[in-house]
């Protein structure tokens, strides 16, 4: 399976979903705790049905805290995202213990261009979970292990800790 890596993933789309987070990692799975991202909102991508993250003062992104995660976890979700997404450190809310903790998220590239609407998790689930299962299937079929998704530097430990919200 790998080392686990240190790092905890915040997830803000479609991988807050149980049965997509599980049919993506090739295994059951449960999202994490609740956490926020600060000064920037999930938009629905113009012409499809998952989200990307946008700069916007004052918003607040719900997302999951996913822990635990190996290498070849990572490498999954690296897949499934495809290559307008990247690995990058971020800094959020663990609503739990509310308090700032450092972590990693998949940032898309501007090849996604963001739609005017908010995306909510409750309406994806409600209109598009059904036959998103179906993609996700397909999709994650083609997964090669034996090529990875993501590089070293992406797997690395996030630079710096998370500064005190305080």
């Amino acid at each position: 399976m790998g080392a686990v890596v240190r790092f905890p993933l915040f997830v803000y789309g479609t991988l807050q979903d149980e049965q997509v987070l599980s049919r993506v990692l090739g295994r059951p799975a449960r999202p994490g705790g609740r956490a926020e991202l600060v000064d920037r909102a999930a938009f629905t991508v113009i012409g499809e049905r998952f989200p990307v993250l946008r700069p916007l003062p004052g918003a607040r992104t719900e997302g999951r805290l996913l822990t635990g995660l190996c290498e070849q976890d990572l490498h999954r979700l690296g897949w499934y995202e495809g290559d307008e997404y990247r690995l990058v450190d971020c800094s959020v809310i663990d609503l739990a213990h509310r308090r700032r903790v450092a972590a990693r998220l998949f940032e898309a590239d501007e090849r996604l261009v963001a739609g005017p609407q908010r995306w909510s998790l409750a309406r994806w689930q409600d209109v598009h979970r059904p036959a998103f299962l179906n993609d996700v299937g397909r999709w994650m079929a083609g997964y090669d292990a034996t090529r990875p998704a993501l590089s070293s530097n992406e797997l690395s430990d996030p630079s710096s800790p998370a500064p005190d919200p305080s």
